[in-house]
């Protein structure tokens, strides 16, 4: 119930900010003064929808349209041309009413071109007599309020919802990672590295049939090469023994320890980390697998061991998308 409730308040929220837009007015025709009645009452429908925001009725802006029209034979700029004048303006829609007598009534056609795509989002036509200040406000009201009450549909709802969603989705998987012992290095691809090692060592087949995509693959051992750095080797005593190890950290500062355990044929230590990776270059690589070697000169990825026989450290990952 908190998590629903949680959503809910986010999609208000965001609903409330992402679809405010801005939205500039023109009316077409020859009648300045209702003309000017349908402009507001336009305007004001916009503002009261409560989904956008500096609702722009400029004069500069209309100005610019009654100039192109002048460039224009056939008496009307396109729309593609009413879109490009709203990106300059700043503006996200562009509304334009159209009047015209017919048959002793009045017509009023109006369209919202969303400027990005020139492309008509919503339509809305009324006709009526217009014989006083009342006939001609009943008339504005209807085509602006009819106007305004299909811009962004329930599609737009849904995505934003979605978001959310995905959003609140993402959060809680980093709080479950974080509480499994994963930690977020800030690595390009999401990649979180697991604090410490599996308990027991493993050939890379019982690797990955155990843990599965959890291993890391040789381009995800490879990105930490390349974005983490490498401490100097530290040393830690335990009763009668010492550990060695390194602290890896990413771009963002975090970081994770890795204990060495395994002793090369030059007698340093070394951690051996199997990747899930599996070479296929030729047949005679079949048994080997891709190893994240720490320790030595540095950090590297190579093609080592026999896969089936040795057995190696597995540091497991998650990817936070």
């Amino acid at each position: 119930m908190y998590r629903l409730l949680i959503i809910l308040f986010s999609v208000l929220s965001l609903s409330a900010f992402a679809q405010q837009k801005k939205v500039a007015v023109y009316v077409v025709g020859q009648q300045s003064g209702v003309n000017k009645v349908l402009g507001d009452q336009l305007v004001a429908a916009f503002a009261k929808s409560g989904r956008y925001i500096a609702v722009e009725r400029t004069a500069s802006f209309i100005a610019e349209l009654e100039k192109e029209l002048q460039y224009q034979q056939s008496g009307a700029v396109s729309d593609n041309e009413i879109a490009l004048l709203g990106v300059q303006f700043g503006v996200d829609y562009v509304c334009v009413a159209e009047l015209a007598d017919v048959f002793g009534e009045k017509y009023i056609s109006a369209r919202l071109i969303d400027v990005e795509t020139a492309e008509i989002v919503n339509t809305h036509a009324v006709n009526g007599a217009m014989n006083n200040m009342e006939d001609c406000l009943n008339l504005a009201g209807q085509i602006a309020a009819n106007l305004t009450k299909g811009t962004f549909t329930e599609q737009d709802e849904n995505r934003l919802l979605q978001e959310v969603i995905q959003k609140r989705e993402k959060e809680e998987l980093k709080q479950k990672l974080k509480e499994e012992g994963f930690v977020d290095l800030g690595l390009p691809s999401g990649t979180w590295w697991k604090k410490q090692d599996e308990k027991d060592l493993y050939s890379q087949d019982m690797a990955v049939e155990m843990f599965g995509d959890c291993v890391p693959t040789a381009k995800q051992c490879e990105e930490l090469v390349n974005f983490c750095k490498l401490s100097n080797r530290y040393s830690l005593k335990e009763g009668n023994k010492t550990k060695y190890y390194y602290i890896i950290t990413g771009p963002n500062g975090n970081s994770i320890k890795v204990y060495l355990g395994h002793y090369e044929g030059n007698g340093n230590l070394r951690g051996c980390f199997w990747s899930s990776t599996k070479p296929n270059e030729c047949p005679f690589d079949i048994k080997c697998g891709y190893v994240l070697n720490i320790g030595g000169s540095g950090m590297s990825v190579s093609k080592y061991g026999n896969r089936c026989e040795y057995r190696y450290l597995v540091r497991l990952v998650r990817v936070v998308k």
